[in-house]
C-alpha cells in the first residue's frame, strides 16, 4: 500500500513539476505582438500585411492582398521582396497582370500565405526591408524602402486573436 502511495506521488510531483515548467516557460516568452502595415506607391499597393511576433518564431498572417491604384492600368512583372534584417519574410512574383487572373477580383489579389520563421526575435532596432519591382503601361518602377520595426503598428495579443485573425480575409 506504502509502495502505491508512493509511486502516486512521485507520478503527481514529476507532473506537477512538468506543468510549472510549461508554465514558467509560456510566461517568461511573453504575450505575441501584432504588427501591420501596408505598402504604398502611386500604382499599386499592398494591404493588410501582418505577422505575430512570439519567442522565436514570427507567424505572417495570410490576410494580405495586392491593390490596384489606378485600374485601368496595365501591370506586368510585379514581385515583391520583404526581410527582416536577413531573414525573408514575404516574396511574391507574377510574371502576367495579376489583376486580370481569373482569381482576382475588384482590382484585389490576394497574395496571403500563412507561414513561420524562425528568427531570435524581433527587436525594436530591426529594419523590414521592402523591394517592389513591377511594370506599368510598359515603364518599369522601383519601390524600396527599409522601415525600422519599431516604426510599425505593435500591440500586445491573445493567442484567440491570433487564429481568428489568421482567417480573416479582406473586405470587398
Amino acid at each position: 500500500m506504502n509502495k502505491k502511495i508512493g509511486i502516486f506521488a512521485a507520478a503527481g510531483i514529476f507532473i506537477s513539476g512538468v506543468a510549472a515548467a510549461f508554465y514558467l516557460f509560456g510566461a517568461s516568452s511573453g504575450s505575441p505582438q501584432h504588427y501591420a502595415f501596408d505598402i504604398q506607391t502611386e500604382d499599386l499597393s499592398v494591404r493588410n500585411i501582418g505577422w505575430f511576433a512570439y519567442g522565436d518564431s514570427v507567424y505572417v498572417d495570410g490576410a494580405y492582398y495586392l491593390q490596384s491604384e489606378k485600374p485601368d492600368a496595365s501591370f506586368e512583372g510585379v514581385t515583391l521582396t520583404t526581410h527582416i534584417d536577413d531573414e525573408p519574410l514575404l516574396s511574391f512574383a507574377q510574371s502576367d497582370d495579376p489583376f486580370k487572373l481569373p482569381d482576382a477580383a475588384n482590382g484585389r489579389y490576394h497574395l496571403g500565405s500563412r507561414g513561420i520563421l524562425h528568427k531570435p526575435g524581433i527587436a525594436p532596432g530591426d529594419y523590414l526591408y521592402i523591394m517592389m519591382r513591377y511594370d506599368i503601361d510598359g515603364v518599369s518602377k522601383t519601390y524600396r524602402q527599409a522601415v525600422p520595426v519599431h516604426q510599425l503598428k505593435a500591440r500586445p495579443s491573445t493567442m484567440a486573436e491570433v487564429i481568428m485573425m489568421g482567417r480573416e480575409e479582406p473586405d470587398s
